[in-house]
């Protein structure tokens, strides 16, 4: 009977033809990775469409210091994740996949309860250093980019992706997106709405992130007595490990932009950041594909499968660099309107950096993770992050400090990354994946 079923998005064996069920994973992955990618697509577009708007009216110097806080708030909300994104998704697939509705809610419960605690910390720790940074912030704008760490105890992205059911958030996020587009539109004009500035951008996402995080305590019956004697011990076991790779992870996507800040002047670091944010946009589609595909592989690997994504992708990600490398100029100008802005801009550097992004990815969270080689993964991270630091701080004690020295380090470390996780699946006999 169950080998022509499949599971119900509630965890049970309901009746399917044989066609239907091998085609319903794979529709399921194309689902989401269109949804995720919608996702992923909005958190970079709107800064992009919001960018030339803000630069004029507050000008490159003070946007470049909303860079600089929006990558300090980014850190530490990394930080006080505690790797739930990543682990906390793998965990719902697996649960609810196995059946076990009690064993499912108890572990929605517990991961709720330490991101919820991890949270608070986040908040006033972003507070304080925001409140105390080099730069003069309003009271407004501390208490909005504070937000960044609060926003964590209930962003519920990890259990939407790890059930599969990404429909209702990625509505959510339209419409909490757009408002914050259409707010800077409309009301920003001088630099005296700097602080309007920060609200629009960070005030929404945080308010409407509240829906799905109440959606997911529907439908796992949890309350406060529930959340609060869950069990945490084994979670933090787990947890803490991932939460290191995610801050060796943050640290490669966000040092280069504070390095610039602080030690170049703010309009490099917005003029970094755009590169940045071109670049992200379409790697998004790439780590898109990774998280789509990951709760699948987690419940049941499948190697062959995976070859062909693999392939693909890279060949894909050489394609699209190459157009970017070459198209920089119109990319540039139409975003910024700023011919100025094309020779300072590293985009045709950074954009190299997208096949090893996209390979590295693919083998890190579906041939390491789902073969349940969390240790290596999360070596591999560090080793890199300590790889990347290294480098900056070798170039920048030669006093070779600008924006592409920062590009080309980046570069750099994510080849590194990518040519040791090659190195891994070959050495933990996984050869199989990518052979």
């Amino acid at each position: 009977m169950k080998g022509e079923s499949v599971i119900s998005a509630e965890g049970n064996w309901v009746p399917k033809s044989e066609s239907e069920s091998v085609l319903r994973p794979i529709y399921r992955i194309l689902e989401n990775l269109s949804l995720l990618s919608i996702l992923q697509g909005l958190n970079i577009v709107a800064p992009l469409i919001t960018y030339p708007i803000a630069v004029r009216a507050v000008g490159i110097s003070l946007y470049g210091t909303y860079v600089y806080a929006l990558g300090i708030s980014a850190i530490l909300a990394i930080v006080f994740d505690l790797g739930i994104t990543a682990f906390g998704s793998r965990e719902v697939a697996r649960t609810f996949t196995s059946g076990d509705m009690d064993l499912a809610r108890s572990t929605v419960a517990s991961l709720v309860k330490v991101r919820m605690a991890s949270a608070v910390i986040g908040f006033v720790v972003c507070a304080l250093w925001l409140h105390w940074s080099k730069f003069d912030f309003h009271l407004v704008a501390v208490l909005a980019f504070s937000t960044a760490g609060l926003q964590n105890a209930f962003l519920s992205n990890w259990y939407f992706q790890g059930r599969q059911t990404l429909r209702q958030i990625t509505l959510v996020t339209v419409v909490s997106r757009l408002l914050s587009v259409l707010a800077v539109v409309f009301f920003i004009r001088t630099k005296a709405h700097f602080d309007l500035l920060v609200l629009f951008m960070t005030i929404p996402p945080f308010l409407f992130a509240l829906v799905p995080f109440f959606m997911m305590v529907k439908e796992c019956s949890l309350n406060m007595r529930s959340v609060m004697t869950a069990p945490v011990l084994e979670i933090l076991r787990t947890c803490i490990p991932f939460s290191v790779s995610g801050i060796s992870a943050i640290v490669k996507d966000r040092i280069g932009v504070v390095l610039v800040a602080t030690t170049l002047r703010a309009q490099d670091a917005a003029v970094l950041d755009l590169a940045s944010k071109v670049v992200e946009l379409v790697a998004g589609v790439f780590y898109n594909l990774t998280r789509a595909l990951y709760p699948h592989f987690a419940a049941r690997p499948d190697a062959a499968l995976f070859k062909k994504f693999f392939y693909g992708t890279l060949l894909v990600a050489v394609g699209i660099a190459g157009v970017l490398s070459l198209g920089k100029p119109f990319i540039v100008r139409m975003l910024t309107g700023d011919p100025s802005v094309i020779a300072q801009c590293p985009l045709g550097i950074l954009c190299w950096v997208l096949p090893f992004l996209a390979g590295s990815s693919l083998l890190g969270h579906i041939v390491l993770l789902c073969n349940r080689q969390d240790r290596h993964f999360m070596g591999n991270l560090v080793l890199s992050a300590a790889f990347y630091l290294a480098l900056l701080l070798g170039l920048y004690l030669a006093e070779w400090r600008s924006v592409v020295v920062v590009s080309l380090s980046y570069v750099a470390a994510i080849a590194f990354e990518f040519s040791h996780r090659v190195f891994l699946v070959y050495k933990l006999n996984l050869k199989a994946w990518i052979r």
